[in-house]
């Protein structure tokens, strides 16, 4: 693992810590994230789109929901927790 990389999972560990998840998300990389960097993205775009969801904005948490399962799926630590949760956030956003 590259010393960036490495720096940018414990940075992203921080901010999940802390509930920054949106500073988390703005971590992701233009390339595909590496496992871990793929499931600390998963984890923060749920709490982003449910956020966005409870605003209303529906369109958002579409989107955000789309891109949790997209990395976390791509993640050898692939969470069947978030996948359903970000599947309900999807089938919530399909209501409006």
């Amino acid at each position: 693992m590259k010393d960036v990389e490495k720096k940018m999972i414990e940075r992203a560990a921080e901010l999940l810590k802390s509930g920054e998840y949106a500073a988390c998300l703005e971590l992701a990389p233009e390339h595909a994230p590496d496992d871990e960097q793929a499931l600390a993205l998963a984890m923060a775009a749920v709490q982003c789109a449910q956020r966005a969801l409870e605003a209303e904005r529906f369109d958002t948490a579409r989107h955000l929901a789309q891109q949790g399962l997209s990395w976390n799926a791509g993640s050898v630590y692939e969470s069947t927790q978030l996948s359903l949760d970000l599947q309900e956030i999807l089938a919530r956003c399909a209501q409006h």
